[in-house]
């Protein structure tokens, strides 16, 4: 599925649930998704998770090194962990009371260079220039004026994090959904972080369009709507799905590999990048500028 390119858009090729663990050749697979990757000659790649099971087995030296070989798209690599990250099933430390953060910390180091693992964290491209990620707690920390102003001089906005599943009543940590990593009152309490962070992304950015990254679904996460205009995009499920709203939203969950092995693709879309408006905020009339926002509105 490609959307039709837009004049002033760039091109998100994203997957999710890939479980290469159930593919035997690990090497080969991952070979596969970075040549595919490569040809569709993209603008940003994503990953949503549940990659593998077993951290020391799955992710070795030579996986790292053939993601790290993958050509730079302009805006990135980002990836958020899955459910099956969290099992945590080879790791020498591994046992019922290891902390979550030591398991996304483990992930963080072997990331190859390049790639981004996002949780709880807000990626900002700053006037398409430069590039800032805000931490969940510099985030929550921030006053509203604060984050309205820098999301307002952003091009383009992402959220990323695993989202959880407290809200979900079938398929949630009783039902060993991260095995006995996450217990139910962390699951609740995790899942109530996402959705902070997110509803204070909402209110200060609301108008903008803003790409929101995570493993689970949002009913997962959230009773709330679909804010309209923004990308929803996540995994989890195994139940590919794509929703594209006549408000501007769109729910990319629709290239989930699963456990069989198969032929697969990946799937893009492309966004248009709504440019900030230096002066969007000035009212009608004459006003003298500088010579550095005019050469800035031009840009």
């Amino acid at each position: 599925r490609d959307l039709p390119e837009q004049l002033d858009g760039f091109k998100i090729v994203q997957f999710s649930d890939l479980h290469i663990g159930n593919w035997g050749d690990y090497t080969r697979v991952m070979r596969k998704a970075v040549e595919l990757i490569d040809d569709c000659r993209a603008d940003m790649v994503v990953f949503t998770g549940d990659f593998v099971n077993n951290f020391s087995s799955e992710i070795t030296p030579e996986i790292v090194d053939i993601f790290a070989s993958m050509d730079m798209p302009r805006y990135g690599k980002y990836a958020v962990l899955g459910n099956h990250e969290l099992w945590d099933l080879d790791h020498p430390e591994s046992s019922p009371g290891r902390r979550i953060d030591d398991i996304i910390d483990d992930y963080r180091r072997a990331m190859p260079h390049g790639v981004y693992l996002l949780e709880n964290e807000l990626l900002i491209d700053y006037k398409d220039r430069n590039s800032v990620i805000l931490s969940e707690r510099m985030i929550l920390d921030a006053s509203v004026e604060e984050l309205v102003e820098v999301c307002s001089n952003s091009s383009f906005v992402l959220l990323g994090g695993i989202g959880y599943s407290g809200l979900n009543p079938l398929f949630n940590a009783e039902t060993m959904l991260y095995l006995s990593t996450v217990s139910r009152e962390e699951d609740m309490v995790r899942t109530r972080r996402f959705r902070a962070v997110y509803d204070k992304v909402l209110e200060c950015a609301k108008d903008r369009r803003v790409i929101v990254l995570t493993h689970t679904p949002m009913a997962n996460w959230s009773d709330d709507s679909y804010n309209p205009g923004w990308v929803y995009v996540s995994g989890h499920d195994h139940r590919n799905n794509l929703l594209l709203h006549s408000d501007g939203t769109a729910v990319f969950s629709d290239n989930q590999v699963g456990y069989e092995p198969r032929r697969w693709h990946l799937n893009s879309f492309s966004l248009d990048v709504k440019k900030y408006d230096l002066f969007k905020d000035f009212p009608n009339g004459v006003h003298q500028i500088t010579r550095e926002q005019y050469a800035e509105f031009n840009r």
